[in-house]
């Protein structure tokens, strides 16, 4: 994540962001539904799982990046310091909330119902990104 997280913000730099963060939130869904279908199917095979867990930190390492650009540029600088705050407090609350979540759904409907949830939740911040605006890089120099 160190490497790819140092060329995802040059990736973000230099091609559309909002493209990116849709096409990166895509796979990182269609990596959860796979993981949600080894699980179904049973497969013990811990080399995809960690192929799969490795996919989603590249494509994390390259969306975020990317995708802490939106608010800032949405709400602008007078609004900077509520953008940071609530996104530190969403940060912690995931931290917190996630893993309760994910027990919960493991507990109730199993492995599956967690990769699932996962899945539905990429694809959800997938329809809320979709309607902003397309964004040109800097120009170079």
């Amino acid at each position: 994540m160190v490497v790819l997280g140092l060329a995802g913000g040059s990736v973000a730099d230099s091609v559309d962001r909002r493209r990116l963060v849709l096409g990166t939130g895509s796979a990182l869904a269609v990596l959860s539904l796979v993981l949600g279908g080894q699980a179904v199917a049973g497969w013990r095979s811990l080399w995809l799982l960690y192929l799969l867990v490795a996919g989603q930190s590249a494509l994390n390492a390259v969306q975020g990046p990317a995708s802490r650009t939106f608010a800032p540029r949405l709400l602008g600088s007078e609004r900077q310091a509520a953008v940071q705050a609530l996104g530190s407090l969403s940060f912690q609350l995931s931290m917190v909330a996630g893993p309760l979540l994910a027990g919960v759904l493991i507990a109730a409907g199993g492995v599956q119902a967690a990769y699932a949830v996962d899945a539905l939740s990429f694809f959800a911040a997938r329809t809320r990104r979709g309607p902003l605006r397309t964004s040109s890089p800097p120009p170079p120099g």
